[in-house]
């Protein structure tokens, strides 16, 4: 049901619009996801070596 509603909720919006509020809505979500992967491996590795 709510697959349903988002489509109307978002409009008549074109194709490459879609992605464009998928990718502004999730894309800083996944950045920061990445990062703090990124930080906890960098800390992992430090704790390893020492």
């Amino acid at each position: 049901m709510i697959a349903a509603l988002i489509p109307e909720h978002l409009g008549k919006l074109h194709p490459y619009e879609h992605v464009l509020v998928f990718v502004l809505a999730f894309g800083p979500i996944l950045l920061l996801a990445v990062t703090i992967y990124i930080a906890r491996k960098r800390i992992d590795d430090e704790d390893e070596v020492s």
